[in-house]
């Protein structure tokens, strides 16, 4: 059994063990190759397809900062890819309740074949990142998605999050029959255009002599009962200022308030034939406790 080394002192083993049963039942995720391991998200796409994947915390937060440091930005394999992968934070993610029509549909493999899967469906917003080797610029974009079936996480051959649900395949294992899943995906701070990242440039921002991109992305709530309550996002360098160029988002979202930022968690898009490296930590967080990582744990069972 594992106990914390930084909380051990303050509680008795019994209730620790109620602690780390309540964490480790909690997780959520949609991530089929196991890119993100707590901090960590590392990942190489071989197939013609795009990789996502997302990995919550389960534990809701009224402000939070996520580090997120690109360890590989300038490694591009593909000629014509001119960026890296997507490295993002995911926020007000939550279960989509409402009804749909579709419950299950085919979800494609890493080998390509279709396998049929129960959809969960989600609302978030992802605020990603990623360095443009071609232009050396660091490049973002915050969207907002409702109804978001889980088939297009894992390997998918759509660039947006809107892909149509497969629901039948014909004899020899291919899509068939394909139907609108009714998903939505709002523009913040990019266009829908390919690419996301055309014009939306944090202009002075440079890549660190240690070839590490080290930025900060800022999630608060704001507003008011009266105008409405809106997610707040910025982009920042790794001393907490604002990157000139870098557009603030706002995401107006029905029914949120003042206290709840719903979950929060790690987010990548692996493009075909590159890989992700990065790690993403959160900081400054009020809300709910993080659970704790699993670097933070030790063996008693010897």
């Amino acid at each position: 059994m594992k106990l914390s080394k930084k909380i051990l002192a303050a509680f008795s083993v019994a209730a620790m063990l109620v602690v780390a049963g309540s964490f480790t039942a909690c997780k959520e995720s949609e991530d089929d190759d196991d890119a993100i391991s707590g901090e960590n998200v590392s990942a190489k796409n071989e197939t013609d397809m795009y990789y996502r994947a997302f990995e919550s915390l389960k534990t809701k937060h009224k402000y939070a900062t996520a580090n997120i440091k690109i360890k590989n930005p300038t490694e591009v394999a593909v000629a014509s890819h001119s960026s890296n992968s997507v490295i993002g934070y995911v926020f007000g993610l939550e279960e989509d309740k409402s009804e749909h029509s579709v419950t299950k549909a085919y979800q494609y493999q890493k080998d390509g074949t279709l396998k049929e899967k129960t959809i969960t469906w989600y609302n978030f917003a992802v605020a990603g990142v990623r360095w443009n080797k071609t232009d050396e610029k660091l490049q973002w974009y915050v969207s907002y998605c409702t109804g978001v079936p889980s088939t297009i996480f894992g390997y998918n051959t759509s660039s947006d999050f809107t892909a149509k649900i497969i629901t039948e395949v014909d004899s020899d294992g291919k899509a068939k029959t394909f139907v609108d899943s009714g998903a939505t995906e709002k523009a913040i701070v990019c266009t829908l255009n390919t690419p996301y990242f055309e014009s939306i440039s944090a202009s002075s921002y440079s890549l660190p002599e240690d070839g590490i991109v080290n930025v900060l992305v800022d999630v608060t709530i704001e507003g008011n009962e009266t105008n409405g309550y809106y997610y707040n996002v910025e982009l920042q360098n790794q001393q907490g200022v604002k990157i000139d160029g870098a557009t603030v988002g706002k995401i107006y979202v029905d029914e949120l308030t003042a206290t709840t930022q719903k979950e929060i968690g790690r987010y990548t898009t692996v493009y075909s034939g590159e890989t992700a490296n990065a790690t993403i930590s959160f900081q400054d967080v009020q809300g709910n406790p993080i659970p704790v990582s699993e670097d933070d744990w030790v063996d008693l069972s010897k």
